[in-house]
């Protein structure tokens, strides 16, 4: 029977503090699990690998006598590279270079000419590090390959998208791992590519199919509330401790609540869109609705964004809006509100609509009973209770003429509800409990493995039960607890087992329990008619 051996790629976010139930499941079920060997130098540099001249000296030499066509076409050891590194390079370029009109095509060639022509060197580095991580995982498979399975976190970085090429080849199965907003669960998906926004969630069937697996009960929904309102009071409080921010505009004005994301998340690189520079879509958006409309326009900038990046002396999305307003709107000020750290739930009541890129504070929203208008493709869209769309003329002509509404009917709140009970019967609590479920439903657990699991639980088993009978002859009792499940669906085998375990296991179907009869040879039937 195949045992499970796990490759761990990023023992920074894959731990017990994090993932507590992946590592409960790997010491329940004895899985193999090993940390794979990285290159200190060259992790958690997000793209910026100026500093590291002397590991990349040899490599960047070769890369610089390339001209255009060549750097874009360059392969190493059969992958080419700039699909493998854009990502994390455009996270860290799209924070210092000025593109023009803020206007970043969502496109690879696109992507390319502009870095090559403003970015060069940054390239030539990222480059470099792509063509040293192919290298490193090269000869680690070459020594290694008997791995079932590989842990990966979002895989948007040169490390893991290089990691995830080799995992195709050797065989193992990649496990993509992303944290959720609760802050209580996590992504666990079988997944080829970069999981933010991309989660299979975004397809409509697989929900569909989720729903299929049991009607949704008063309890999950009750989850689904519970988890909601504790998310909505932890942040509330948080904020509301350190926020100084205040809001005077005109009560009598519809107010429209553009919720703001860090624009260097791999969630918009990953968009659907087809310009990619959050700053540049957000500008463009208050610039429609200051223009069309007479909205009061509040912007709500990620808290954390500005002071992460002030260390490194680059503007936050809060002081480039801020800025822009300053600018382009200074008579109508009093129409427009920037803050950071005010209260979602506060903000929630004086608006009117909410609109974001991806955001998954829409999910808080739609918790708060607005029907949030999105842009870039999120994986919750197109599931009935957002407005999806892809042009803003065409979203303020919708609000204006009364076809878009800004609250979700009871039908649409449903249809939310249902959403994200899928997605806590898709997605990892924290908690042991609910692993093996969700595992289970992953593409590549087959028969063999689920048999596995099967065998193991049912040796487990008979251990704890030969342990409780002999715990009771020497005169300990230890009660074993099993799930009620197994209760309610084995009561009458137990029963048997416990009359008569010598025989119950002898004469049992399953062949492999027969071994175990000589562990109660005390407890032998007696023949009939003998005294």
């Amino acid at each position: 029977m195949r045992k499970l051996h796990f490759l761990n790629s990023d023992n920074y976010h894959i731990k017990p503090k994090n993932m507590a139930s992946l590592f409960g499941f790997i010491t329940e079920y004895g899985v193999s699990a090993v940390n794979a060997p990285g290159i200190p130098e060259l992790e958690r540099c997000f793209g910026d690998y100026r500093e590291k001249g002397a590991v990349l000296e040899e490599t960047f030499r070769h890369l610089v006598d390339l001209d255009r066509e060549q750097l874009w076409n360059y392969t190493c050891l059969g992958k080419k590279l700039f699909p493998l590194v854009y990502r994390e390079l455009l996270s860290f370029a799209i924070k210092y270079l000025t593109w023009p009109d803020e206007y970043i095509k969502n496109d690879l060639r696109f992507l390319f000419d502009f870095l090559y022509d403003n970015a060069n060197a940054d390239l030539l580095s990222n480059y470099a590090v792509g063509i040293i991580w192919l290298r490193h995982w090269q000869e680690y498979f070459r020594k290694r390959r008997n791995f079932t399975h590989c842990l990966i976190y979002s895989a948007s970085d040169i490390k893991t998208a290089t990691l995830l090429e080799f995992i195709r080849v050797y065989g193992a199965k990649p496990v993509i791992l992303e944290t959720f907003y609760t802050g209580e669960h996590y992504h666990m998906e079988r997944l080829y590519e970069s999981v933010p926004n991309r989660s299979e969630l975004r397809f409509a069937n697989l929900c569909r199919a989720r729903l299929k697996e049991g009607p949704v009960s008063l309890t999950e929904r009750k989850n689904v509330a519970r988890t909601c309102s504790k998310i909505n009071s932890v942040f509330s409080r948080l904020n509301a401790a350190s926020n100084t921010e205040q809001l005077q505009l005109d009560a009598s004005k519809k107010t429209l609540l553009v919720l703001g994301q860090v624009y260097d998340d791999y969630s918009i690189i990953n968009s659907g869109m087809d310009n990619v520079s959050s700053i540049g879509f957000y500008k463009r958006v208050i610039a429609k609705f200051m223009e069309q409309t007479d909205f009061n326009i509040i912007f709500k900038a990620h808290p954390w964004e500005r002071e992460k990046l002030s260390s490194k002396h680059l503007k936050s999305t809060y002081e480039h809006i801020v800025e822009y307003c300053q600018n382009t709107f200074p008579d109508q000020m009093d129409r427009i509100a920037v803050v950071e750290k005010y209260p979602l739930s506060q903000l929630f009541r004086k608006a009117d609509w909410v609109l974001a890129i991806n955001s998954q504070s829409v999910l808080e929203a739609a918790f708060a009973g607005f029907k949030g208008i999105v842009f870039g493709n999120p994986f919750y869209g197109r599931k009935g209770f957002t407005w999806d769309c892809q042009d803003i003329d065409a979203c303020v002509r919708g609000i204006k003429d009364g076809g878009m509404h800004n609250k979700l009917t009871l039908e649409e709140f449903q249809k939310y509800e249902e959403f994200m009970v899928v997605v806590f019967r898709h997605v990892m609590p924290k908690a042991r409990a609910e692993f093996d479920k969700v595992w289970t439903r992953l593409p590549d657990c087959d028969d063999e493995t689920i048999a596995y699991y099967k065998e193991f639980r049912t040796n487990n088993l008979i251990g704890k039960l030969a342990g409780n009978l002999a715990g009771n002859i020497l005169g300990k009792k230890e009660d074993v607890v099993l799930p009620s499940s197994f209760t309610a669906r084995f009561g009458n085998a137990l029963k048997l087992f416990r009359k008569d375990p010598h025989g119950y296991l002898g004469n049992n179907r399953r062949r492999y329990l027969h071994p175990f009869r000589h562990l109660f040879f005390w407890a032998k039937s007696k023949p009939r008619g003998s005294r």
